[in-house]
């Protein structure tokens, strides 16, 4: 995970979104009873906040890539999931705990609670828990202030993830509470993530060989693979590179050996 800079939010969230988050104010007033139990959901407008301009946007801030685990979202053949920091329908403090309803309609088009996500973070794992330190604190209803709230989930355009999730090898681990947090919410822990994995892999390749090649740059054949490999390496840690943060950590580990 790296910090997301999202730029201003797609036209279409202004146009359409304020009119549907009144609607849908106005339906939980005249049902509060129903919409609490869970009884009648809240018809949230996926052509919305799902719009083109939204999902091109979002792609666009986050180098195509998940705003959690930082695969490259290959589109058409893998689905971007417009992903609701704060769900949208229904909301859970952890899995395997009780379903609350609703979810945090009334920010279902904030341009602040969109994130583009691949589908193993957002349906396999995060799906609709968020949790909090104090889930008696939570914001039912848009009467309510989430500004009182204490997420306990990193939110990637607003938090550096740095201080808080750190890399052994190629699986991150949590330097605070919310770190921890996070791992475990969207399942960044994956022992079986081929992807990741063969980029790990690939750049200790690249390490192994630059090292090899450093006390033989007068040969011009050693130069030139120790070039490729440094460019490599240096590719690596860009925003537009995949497991970027992965990738950040191994250099900075080893960046004493070359």
């Amino acid at each position: 995970m790296i910090r997301v800079h999202k730029g201003e939010a797609p036209e279409v969230l202004h146009r359409l979104g304020p009119r549907w988050v009144q609607r849908h104010s106005v339906e939980f007033d005249a049902r509060q009873a129903d919409y609490e139990i869970g009884a009648t959901t809240m018809a949230i407008r996926e052509h919305v906040y799902g719009h083109p301009t939204v999902r091109e946007a979002l792609a666009a801030a986050q180098h195509g890539k998940c705003c959690y685990c930082e695969v490259a979202i290959e589109h058409p053949y893998m689905l971007r999931h417009v992903e609701h920091w704060r769900p949208k329908g229904a909301v859970k403090q952890g899995p395997g705990e009780p379903v609350q309803y609703p979810g945090y309609y009334w920010l279902a088009y904030e341009w602040d609670n969109l994130l583009l996500s691949c589908g193993v973070c957002n349906s396999g794992y995060k799906s609709i828990v968020f949790p909090l330190a104090d889930d008696n604190g939570r914001a039912r209803n848009h009467h309510e202030d989430v500004g009182v709230e204490e997420p306990q989930l990193l939110k990637p355009d607003r938090d550096d993830p740095e201080p808080h999730i750190e890399w052994i090898d190629d699986q991150p681990r949590g330097r605070s509470e919310i770190g921890w947090k996070t791992i475990e919410t969207v399942g960044l822990v994956r022992e079986d993530d081929v992807k990741r994995s063969r980029e790990y892999n690939e750049l200790r390749k690249a390490h192994h060989r630059l090292l090899k090649c450093s006390g033989n740059e007068h040969i011009a054949l050693v130069r030139e693979i120790a070039n490729e490999c440094r460019q490599r390496l240096e590719q690596s840690v860009l925003p537009t590179s995949q497991y970027s943060a992965m990738a950040k950590a191994f250099i900075a580990t080893h960046t004493t050996e070359i």
